[in-house]
């Protein structure tokens, strides 16, 4: 597949209290100056930044391609449920995979781990390309910083 790369950056994502909504902080997913929970217009809360720092270095590894994704055959969710973080309440998930020097998200979709993504869950989001070395570092340092009020985005030069 021949995509070009594009750029990733990390923006603080900000579900606020309400009713019986938890606050929720995380990293929203930017590429090419693109929000991907704005593009989404759902009640998400991203993968990154919000979690115990175990739980941080699982999902990096799952990113990293590191460790087993969270769906097969290649499924890594990127934003989760912002309540609990639990995939069988839902999540948006691409197929996360390696090639060459550079890491894919194409296949979008919604999804639950306890039923196969309806043709109607697809999302219309993707492929995007990204050079390995930068990806890794940008995602290592969200694992590191937490996001917040007035938290600067992340992004690899």
């Amino acid at each position: 597949m021949n995509v070009p790369l594009s750029r990733l950056e990390l923006a603080p994502l900000h579900r606020p209290p309400g009713g019986a909504t938890t606050e929720r902080w995380s990293w929203d997913f930017v590429v090419d100056g693109r929000s991907l929970a704005a593009a989404l217009a759902a009640d998400v809360a991203g993968a990154l930044g919000w979690s115990d720092p175990a739980w941080q270095a699982l999902i990096l590894d799952k990113l990293l391609g590191r460790s087993a994704p969270d769906l097969p055959p290649d499924r890594v969710a990127l934003y989760v449920c912002p309540e609990c973080g639990d995939l069988g309440c839902g999540a948006v998930t691409a197929s996360v995979v390696r090639e060459g020097d550079a890491v894919v998200w194409r296949d979008f979709a919604w999804e639950r781990d306890w039923e196969a993504p309806a043709p109607a869950d697809r999302l219309a989001l993707g492929p995007f390309r990204f050079e390995r070395g930068p990806y890794g570092r940008l995602l290592r340092a969200a694992t590191e910083a937490r996001p917040g009020p007035g938290t600067p985005p992340l992004a690899v030069a």
